[in-house]
């Protein structure tokens, strides 16, 4: 089988669905353990280095696709006008969009199609995207749905958005979890010199509250903040450590930091790689992520597995993902949050509780998992005709 990938959903930095992607060609190629099929991979010239483990295998190819078709309407021309004809010439027989758009010329007819779909906030909080993408997203992902000979959904509440929103898909949407990686997993609390090292980098010196992820509206930061207006005035000891990089519409974030008086007891950091994001979790008295809608929400996974005790929302994926391993709060609430924050502080018993259940938790997920379920899901496409 000739597979090809496409990566150019992959940023610079890996965050979201850009880790999905990263783990996607590295653990698919690796549950090959015949070598029976070759890929070729679609990569931006910026991140091929990210999977030179596999640059050296004879069953992989890559085109590096030039830095011109790296803005939005550049992408959106390659991947919907020079692909097809790549498809045909290299004779793909199984083409996979990891970032929701498939091409819809099709100029093979042999070749079999699939799509991955995180989730439909452009649907259903189309408020919370901006601009031609929004506009896009929604012209582009009913027809790659409507192409796709299967469709991967990234929870399973997920696959249920689409069926429910889209009609006569049930029968080829699966749901493929994502998973967490082994560096999350591992006890590396013994090694003070790197903890020391990455707090004192970011200048945190107290107790903190711990988000991680995107800066932008959906992410319910605003809603945090004010609940942890509340906090600080019954402990100024306690700061907030929001984790992550700008995305859109994040100025009222900012706005609010400053309108409460919180400058110093509310912590940027903009994006942090892995290595220090272990830290952060391993140190926080919890990982609070609010979010209004999530598709999955990795970083609840990682916190649990490292041990981070989790609030999060009783919407979407978060409640499927993280069940009785973490407290939900109605991200609406803001009392609510303010009441899960609150009891967490006080009560140490409550969080030694979650860190056993989370860590139990995380390990019902795994990326080596996600990589064979998804190279079974092209088998059995193939084997459909």
């Amino acid at each position: 089988m000739n597979i090809a990938i496409n990566t150019l959903a992959l940023h610079k930095i890996k965050a979201g669905m850009g880790n999905y992607i990263f783990h996607l060609i590295k653990e698919v190629i690796a549950a090959d353990k015949k070598k029976e099929n070759t890929y070729h991979i679609y990569v931006s010239r910026r991140n091929k280095e990210y999977f030179k483990e596999s640059l050296g295998l004879k069953n992989v190819s890559y085109t590096v696709v030039h830095d011109f078709f790296l803005s939005y309407l550049g992408k959106v021309f390659y991947e919907q006008c020079v692909i097809p004809f790549d498809i045909r010439r290299r004779k793909i027989d199984l083409y996979h969009a990891p970032g929701f758009a498939l091409p819809l010329m099709s100029l093979s007819t042999k070749t079999k199609y699939v799509v991955t779909i995180a989730d439909l906030t452009f649907f259903s909080h189309s408020k919370y995207h901006v601009g031609l993408k929004n506009i896009y997203f929604q012209w582009i992902i009913p027809r790659s749905i409507k192409k796709a000979d299967a469709v991967i959904a990234i929870s399973e509440n997920t696959r249920q958005d689409i069926c429910n929103h889209f009609k006569d898909v049930a029968d080829k949407t699966t749901t493929v979890y994502l998973g967490v990686d082994d560096k999350f997993k591992r006890d590396k609390a013994g090694d003070s010199s790197q903890r020391d090292t990455v707090l004192n980098k970011y200048r945190i010196k107290s107790d903190y509250i711990l988000y991680v992820g995107v800066l932008e509206p959906r992410k319910n930061i605003i809603g945090l903040i004010r609940a942890f207006g509340k906090i600080n005035k019954l402990d100024k000891n306690i700061t907030l450590v929001i984790a992550g990089k700008r995305g859109w519409m994040y100025e009222q974030i900012f706005i609010l930091v400053k309108q409460l008086q919180l400058e110093k007891q509310v912590i940027f950091t903009d994006y942090v790689d892995d290595e220090e994001l272990y830290w952060l979790y391993n140190e926080a008295i919890c990982l609070c992520y609010p979010s209004f809608y999530e598709g999955f929400g990795l970083p609840v996974l990682e916190a649990m597995a490292v041990g981070c005790p989790v609030i999060t929302s009783n919407n979407s994926s978060l409640k499927e993902i993280v069940k009785d391993a973490g407290i939900l709060v109605d991200p609406h609430n803001q009392k609510e949050i303010y009441v899960a924050l609150k009891s967490i502080i006080e009560n140490k018993k409550l969080r030694n509780k979650l860190k056993i259940k989370g860590k139990q938790r995380a390990e019902n997920f795994s990326w080596q998992k996600m990589g064979k379920e998804t190279l079974c899901l092209y088998q059995r496409v193939m084997k459909v005709n």
